[in-house]
């Protein structure tokens, strides 16, 4: 029998930030509130599934007008099951302001324009034996931003392939070993990187309550790029021009992810600990480790607690192919307090600081934020025909 579930969402924050843009100099709080509404529509058969999630955030501020914003999010997903195959992909539409979009990618936040994004995934799974397993992935992704003088930001994209092989020792421990192939680029600045990547990793339960995940590997790219430099070509009368070349260069890294979790009768702890090579804003890819914890703890039946943070330090895959060095180290912590009024009511409130150094400007900027919120999420709405 086939079945249609749907469930909407909405849910309104207020927030006041002491340094939204992360200014070094002249900070400006605001005030501001933040509304979303979201709706999931699932259909599914026994063996297969399809999700349709549209969304809209609308955010609007009391002194910086430019910080307001209309973002719309769309996803689609499906999923079919075999007796040995499972096949999944998801496509994606983010249509966003950079205010956003950046806080996670260059850090940059003095100007405010929106950023498009389309993505597409795809992967697929075979079980050979009961305990092995191959797999195989491609995904396609391609970002830009409306176009605004004051803007460094440059349009990009990037293609990806690769497969793996798992192997289960027992029922508590899995091996698993990666390759994944990546081409990343940008046409304003006609830059191009292919990379090739290997992982070798584990997963392993030590007891019910503790999971160990462990992955590391190394990711090789080839850079091309066109360097530009100024060259005196006439001494009368004196004459300078500019002189285009094709250049390359070879870049090579570790790459690894490490999480740890354990569960309590009351309470969940979470480490992670990741170094991995990502797309940017900024015309090249970037390095980026990271380091975070996150702690959930039930003060009673309707009341948690969660703890949270992050230090993460980002730096410029390769040394010369991107015209603006923007290497950075952000460290943010927080906390809320959520309260489950009802099944489908829950309000929130909590704070965060951001702390932000830009390595080559030699600045450091940081931010507290306060904020509450109330969510109205219904019960789903199963509807079997």
């Amino acid at each position: 029998m086939a079945e249609l579930a749907v469930r909407p969402e909405v849910s309104s924050r207020a927030i006041v930030d002491s340094n939204p843009r992360l200014r070094a100099s002249d900070p400006r709080d605001v005030a501001a509130t933040i509304n979303l509404a979201k709706f999931e529509a699932e259909f599914s058969k026994p063996t297969y599934s399809v999700v349709l999630v549209p969304q809209i955030r609308v955010s609007r501020y009391t002194s910086e007008t430019e910080l307001d914003s209309e973002d719309y999010f769309v996803s689609l997903s499906a999923s079919k099951i075999l007796e040995r195959n499972q096949f999944s992909g998801e496509f994606s539409y983010q249509r966003e302001n950079s205010i956003t979009t950046e806080q996670t990618d260059s850090g940059i936040f003095n100007v405010n324009i929106p950023r498009t994004r389309y993505s597409l995934d795809a992967s697929w799974l075979h079980t050979l034996t009961e305990r092995a397993s191959v797999s195989a992935f491609g995904n396609a992704l391609d970002v830009s931003f409306e176009e605004d003088p004051r803007s460094t930001f440059i349009n990009y994209s990037q293609f990806g392939v690769g497969s793996s092989f798992s192997y289960a020792l027992s029922e508590t421990t899995i091996l698993r070993a990666t390759y994944s192939f990546s081409n990343f680029k940008t046409p304003q600045t006609s830059s191009d990187t292919r990379s090739h990547s290997y992982r070798i990793g584990f997963e392993h339960q030590l007891d019910e309550s503790v999971n160990v995940a462990f992955s590391i590997g190394q990711n090789v790219s080839e850079i091309e790029f066109k360097s530009a430099q100024t060259q005196l070509v006439s001494l009368n009368p004196l004459r300078f021009a500019t002189i285009v070349t094709d250049e390359s260069e070879r870049s090579a890294g570790e790459i690894l992810d490490l999480a740890v979790e354990k569960e309590f009768e009351r309470a969940l702890l979470r480490f992670e600990w990741d170094r991995v090579f990502s797309p940017s804003s900024q015309g090249a890819r970037q390095q980026e480790e990271n380091v975070g914890g996150f702690a959930r703890y039930r003060i009673s039946r309707f009341v948690d607690a969660e703890f949270n943070g992050s230090f993460r330090q980002r730096t410029q895959e390769g040394t010369a192919n991107t015209r603006l060095l923007n290497d950075l180290e952000v460290l943010k912590f927080g906390m809320r307090v959520l309260y489950r009024i009802t099944p489908e009511w829950r309000a929130e409130a909590g704070f965060r600081y951001r702390r932000q150094e830009r390595i080559n400007a030699g600045t450091t900027a940081d931010s507290e934020m306060l904020f509450i919120a109330l969510r109205f999420r219904p019960q789903r709405l199963d509807i079997p025909y």
